[in-house]
């Protein structure tokens, strides 16, 4: 018997598993190849779900470690191709200096609000807290002020796990999910291979909490709100109450 009679593992680990029935989501991506690593098979299960889903690369690209001719270039053309795979509807490049999200704030938050304003999305994506990368950061902040206009917004994960609430099967499209990211090949350092390999690390991970039927199952792991958040509420969720 637990003390108070409360189960802590079932009450801390309590989250949803099915798609949010949401028709218009917008994917905030702070670079091409982050809509795909995030959720990407959150994206395909929308599109099979008959959902528009839409895309805003907030950056041009550029800070990117390789080298070669109009990388900008390269990683636009690579961020349409991974769009046809996955069935993305509108793509939209905000092209703002790579690394630099946030000395550009102010310009970013117009220009997401007012692709906001004219899309109506009734479903936001958007970087977690916990991610590290300094345009990421950003894109969180941006993120928690679209909260403040009523739009839920689901975290997502890439460079760090996040305490989630909703848990997506992606098996089904995990497939289609690794062919858009092999589409990357500047933005992914030509390794995609590395990419992927983390990438369905990440969502075999996820499946930890869902031992049922036997066979491995790939997930994607989100932090779904509909309230605006100030800080010590995020360092409670993130911390499970601490």
């Amino acid at each position: 018997m637990y003390c108070g009679g409360a189960d802590p593992y079932t009450e801390a680990f309590r989250y949803k598993k099915t798609l949010p029935d949401r028709r218009n989501i917008l994917v905030l991506a702070p670079h091409s190849d982050d809509e795909t690593l995030g959720c990407g098979g959150a994206i395909l299960l929308h599109k099979k779900a008959k959902a528009s889903v839409s895309v805003a690369v907030l950056t041009d690209g550029s800070g990117v470690n390789v080298s070669a001719p109009d990388v900008k270039g390269l990683r636009r053309s690579e961020a349409e191709e991974a769009a046809k795979i996955l069935g993305i509807d509108r793509q939209f490049f905000f092209d703002i200096p790579d690394m630099c999200l946030k000395d550009h704030l102010t310009s970013a938050r117009k220009e997401v609000f007012e692709l906001i304003n004219r899309i109506r999305p009734d479903l936001v994506y958007a970087p977690s807290p916990l991610d590290f990368h300094p345009d990421h950061r950003s894109t969180f902040y941006i993120a928690s002020e679209i909260l403040r206009r009523g739009i839920p917004v689901a975290f997502y994960e890439i460079y760090a796990p996040v305490r989630f609430n909703l848990l997506l099967d992606i098996s089904g499209v995990l497939d289609t999910k690794e062919q858009a990211l092999i589409a990357y090949h500047i933005s992914l350092l030509g390794v995609q291979s590395h990419f992927i390999n983390a990438m369905k690390g990440l969502s075999h991970y996820r499946g930890f909490h869902e031992v049922g039927g036997g066979t491995a199952r790939a997930y994607e792991a989100f932090w779904l709100t509909e309230t605006p958040l100030d800080k010590d509420e995020i360092i409670r969720w993130l911390t499970y109450d601490l």
